[in-house]
């Protein structure tokens, strides 16, 4: 009698396996075109790029037509911002004295790469149109964690400060105080940002290539929920009191300014992540 219920089980137990694993499929897949950090900043002016995705996924089918899916995905963004004749002061302190930091600015460029590690979490819906080949149409939300925050800034701008105790401007020089022209050139600059979410839509084809080989080709929308703006209490030529000759610089996505009323201003109100272009996706059933 055990013996037979022992047989019995490992059956069972085998049709369930056997039939799982007609339920799962894995997969390798890359996005690319417009990838953007997006931003309208209050002065100067914003550039989207091109950027990327690479990402390994796992689907389960529910059934023949609905499947839920998950994984890892990198997702590389991209923008540039530049500005031209901008003037800002601001209260600073030299370790000394107090002093007004002025710096004008006569040509400035910023480009900036922003790299993510996403989780997806999405539905699809999949239906045969066209022989084996099938119409599918996915949806869900993303969650992403900053990997890489750069900026490489470009620039030619003057510095001076202001002593209100001694009613006097100094200009032009010293250097090592930070006063004068200087110039950077693809300098790095300090870029920070938050955890990113993410809406995110596909549609396409899914064409059979072999046995249980299928590749996905389709358009995809990943449009950023949040704004991942970190505090924009920085200066982008920010004045530095340890090193002065050696002058800070902060991205635009981060910094504020002085407007003529002496009002301190974001450059940067909102920034989010937009991702739109095309999918291929190669997907092996087990």
């Amino acid at each position: 009698m055990l013996k037979k219920t022992t047989i019995i089980v490992f059956c069972l137990l085998s049709v369930m396996i056997v039939y799982s694993q007609e339920r799962h499929e894995i997969s390798v897949s890359v996005a690319g075109g417009l990838s953007t950090i997006n931003y309208s900043p209050n002065v100067g002016q914003s550039k989207d790029k091109i950027g990327s995705t690479i990402g390994f996924g796992y689907n389960y089918k529910i059934t023949n037509y609905w499947s839920i899916g998950s994984g890892v995905e990198m997702l590389i963004s991209r923008s540039e911002y530049s500005m031209e004749n901008f003037s800002d002061s601001y209260a600073a302190y030299d370790g000394e004295d107090d002093f007004i930091f002025h710096t004008t600015v006569k040509e400035y460029s910023e480009s900036q790469n922003i790299s993510y590690l996403n989780i997806p979490f999405v539905v699809m819906f999949q239906r045969p149109i066209a022989g084996k080949n099938s119409f599918f149409a996915s949806a869900g939300f993303k969650f992403g964690v900053p990997v890489v925050q750069r900026v490489d800034v470009s620039a030619l701008f003057n510095n001076y400060g202001y002593y209100p105790k001694w009613e006097n401007p100094i200009k032009d020089n010293p250097y090592f105080m930070g006063f004068g022209d200087f110039g950077s050139e693809n300098v790095k600059g300090n870029l920070e940002v938050k955890t990113l979410y993410l809406l995110s839509v596909e549609s396409g084809m899914k064409w059979i290539l072999g046995n249980k080989l299928n590749l996905y080709s389709g358009i995809y929308c990943d449009y950023g929920l949040n704004n991942i703006q970190k505090a924009s209490d920085k200066r982008m030529i920010q004045y530095n009191n340890m090193e002065p000759s050696e002058y800070i610089h902060n991205s635009v996505i981060n910094s504020s300014y002085s407007t003529d009323d002496n009002i301190t201003q974001a450059l940067v109100d909102v920034t989010r992540i937009i991702s739109v272009g095309v999918k291929l996706r190669l997907a092996l059933d087990l």
